[in-house]
């Protein structure tokens, strides 16, 4: 299944209007205090990387950066956090041949 930019809106929709509780592990971590991982966008600030794993700031266990929002005409040198983003789209199977310090 591919979900593209115009499903997320409708998706969040139905999920606001079904009268079914919902939350997000960023309010869960807030009221629970649970350091539950959470989700960054790349336009942010996401922490340092290092071979493939991001190391935050806080040091809050990381479950995924997004890159919504950018551009698919930017190249992948234009992209923030390219090394992050090129370490799992270049990740093989069962390797690591990717070089996670690369730009791209």
């Amino acid at each position: 299944m591919e979900l593209l930019c115009a499903e997320q809106p409708f998706l969040n929709y139905l999920i606001v209007t079904s009268g079914r509780p919902y939350s997000s592990l960023f309010a869960l971590n807030f009221v629970s205090g649970l350091g539950l991982p959470e989700g960054r966008w790349a336009g942010g600030e996401i922490g340092e990387v290092v071979d493939g794993s991001v190391r935050t700031p806080d040091g809050r266990p990381l479950l995924l950066v997004h890159w919504a929002g950018m551009s698919r005409q930017m190249n992948a040198n234009e992209l923030p956090h390219a090394n992050l983003w090129s370490y799992y789209r270049n990740l093989e199977l069962g390797s690591t041949a990717a070089a996670p310090n690369s730009d791209v």
